[in-house]
């Protein structure tokens, strides 16, 4: 039976003369930091439960076995360990295909040290939980504070990663506690400065898979092949397609001043929102214009000439028959619109990391086609959907997306990919 983490912050410590929420001095905020918040006997939870640790070799965290954070209220033995760091710097996003000349960009995201590549990625590299486990998740921040918020986990408050209800992370960071409760698609971001930090590339997919019948071992491959949950049951499949929509405004990546005013890089971060508007950009920057020049599928730039995408990263190779899971997640600024060739079948099963039909859902939803939304599947902000095709037909198949203004719906930029099944 999975185990219920208690729904509580006691215990969480506070220094002298400091408040546990967050403090409002007129109309501006002042958000505490997990340092502000260290008692004199900080915690060093790497050491907790690691016996129970069964994906990471000793070895890899024995740099962390010494580091001390803030004591995480309730802690419980983990099943499973994340480490994210916080890196930024100009990185080579690939366009279209694997063999054309990529395009550099400011990138702020989560290495793993963990993994075989510790290099920054876009997007973050995933987290993959079994279902039912308790999952300890630790950020070190870097380049001023920062948090991680787990989309859709239910945390407790202390463990959300929503700076300006708790506290952001400073010195050696926080280790992040929650209950991996329901297979589904998921995905983690900083949530300091959200909007900036969110389009410079901090986040990266969750992802919960179901315990296998089969007894293969779970937390599946990305890409596949795996188990997902259908309404009541558990279905195997195939292939897996991890597709993240996003958008980005290339001004917002350029940290360059011009005649001492600073771009729309990281330094025009959003004042408290009950501050009043200050029209100079060296006082109170704003980020008050998001016009997106690139339009990307995880990572890999579409080319708006010839909007194909065929990186492998992308574009999915099947054999007839197989069954094919998509997981879709937009995160960009647009709201993106899939047409699904209406010969593959779709079928929704999962809408933000809700299985549509099961056993919490079963009495006010069902999977259902695609068809009935004419093959169509409209993504606003943060949102995911989950597609399953069963035994995908031979052929080549080509799946378009349209990246259109959040308010006037106007097309901005298109991107192609296609499911390949031979």
């Amino acid at each position: 039976m999975p185990r219920e983490l208690i729904a509580r912050d006691v215990g969480l410590p506070a220094g002298p003369g400091v408040e546990e929420t967050a403090e409002f001095s007129r109309f501006s905020c002042n958000i505490l930091s997990s340092v502000d918040v260290m008692d004199a006997d900080p915690a060093n939870l790497f050491r907790v439960g690691f016996e129970r640790q069964h994906d990471i070799d000793a070895a890899r965290i024995e740099n962390y076995l010494d580091v001390t954070v803030l004591r995480t209220p309730d802690v419980q033995p983990r099943d499973r360990l994340f480490i994210r760091e916080m890196d930024h710097r100009k990185i080579l996003l690939p366009v279209n295909d694997a063999d054309r000349a990529p395009m550099e960009i400011e990138i702020w995201g989560f290495p793993d040290p963990l993994a075989d590549n510790k290099d920054l990625q876009f997007p973050s590299p995933t987290m993959r939980i079994v279902e039912g486990e308790v999952v300890h998740s630790y950020h070190r921040p870097g380049h001023g504070p920062h948090t991680i918020h787990h989309h859709g986990m239910g945390s407790t408050p202390v463990n959300d990663g929503v700076g300006h209800t708790t506290f952001e992370l400073a010195g050696d960071g926080y280790i992040y506690q929650f209950l991996a409760k329901s297979a589904g698609t998921y995905f983690y971001h900083c949530h300091r400065n959200t909007v900036l930090h969110f389009e410079l590339g901090m986040y990266g997919l969750l992802i919960i898979d179901p315990p296998a019948p089969s007894g293969a071992p779970a937390p599946f491959a990305d890409g596949g092949p795996g188990y997902v949950r259908r309404a009541d049951g558990i279905v195997h499949y195939d292939v897996e397609g991890l597709w993240v929509l996003d958008d980005i405004d290339t001004r917002w990546h350029d940290d360059r001043a011009e005649d001492g005013v600073l771009n729309h890089g990281h330094g025009a971060g959003l004042a408290c929102p009950f501050e009043p508007w200050n029209p100079d950009p060296t006082e109170n920057p704003h980020l008050h214009r998001f016009e997106p020049d690139l339009f990307l599928i995880t990572g890999v730039i579409a080319d708006q000439e010839n909007p194909l995408i065929t990186h492998p990263k992308v574009a999915r190779q099947a054999r007839p028959g197989d069954t094919v899971l998509l997981r879709i997640l937009n995160a960009g600024y647009t709201i993106t619109r899939l047409s699904i060739p209406a010969a593959l079948n779709a079928e929704v099963i999962a809408m933000d990391g809700k299985v549509l039909g099961g056993a919490e859902q079963m009495s006010y939803s069902r999977p259902f086609a695609l068809a009935e939304m004419d093959h169509i599947c409209q993504l606003t902000t943060a949102q995911r959907w989950d597609l399953l095709i069963t035994q995908i037909p031979a052929g080549t198949w080509e799946v378009e997306v349209e990246y259109r203004h959040w308010i006037s719906g106007v097309v901005l930029g298109r991107a192609r990919t296609r499911l390949v099944a031979a």
